[in-house]
């Protein structure tokens, strides 16, 4: 992975690698989608995003909405997370782990991506599902969504303490 050289941090002590950015990602409770609309406005969303086999997956209503149309653009996105927040009163600041994710967008075709995708955001957000009930759930959901991939071309991390 490749640290995004056109975002260059002023606090390079605040500076993270790629794996602390990935531990990020898996912990945080949610992701925000940003994106740009069809008047080159930005378009911010929050989602529930998963980490799985090295790339970022979401899902959204089929084929509709503001989401969906901006995301069908193909242009180049970022997703953003925030594991940990906590103020520090003390010092006027705050206790942070943050990561950014920029990549391109693809609408998951593959039937077995599909489902391993959507697999992999339900044991994100119901990890006390059993199995039979979360592929029941898929099975008759999975028509109704879409499943996106976001394939990182670069990241970039940065906390104001060592844990993500």
């Amino acid at each position: 992975m490749v640290v995004d050289g056109n975002a260059a941090m002023r606090r390079k002590d605040r500076v993270r690698n790629d794996d602390f950015a990935w531990e990020v990602a898996a912990r945080a409770p949610y992701a925000t989608l940003v994106t740009v609309d069809e008047d080159g406005q930005p378009y911010g969303v929050p989602v529930s995003a998963a980490v799985w086999e090295g790339a970022l997956y979401f899902h959204g209503a089929a084929g509709v909405g503001k989401k969906t149309a901006c995301l069908r653009r193909g242009t180049v996105v970022q997703m953003l997370f925030v594991s940990r927040w906590q103020s520090d009163e003390a010092d006027y600041s705050v206790d942070y782990a943050s990561a950014v994710f920029v990549g391109r967008p693809a609408v998951v075709e593959n039937p077995d991506e599909k489902e391993a995708a959507l697999k992999a955001i339900a044991r994100r957000y119901c990890p006390t599902s059993p199995d039979e009930k979360t592929a029941q759930y898929i099975a008759a959901a999975q028509h109704a969504v879409d499943v996106w991939r976001i394939d990182i071309e670069s990241v970039t991390a940065k906390a104001r303490a060592d844990t993500p």
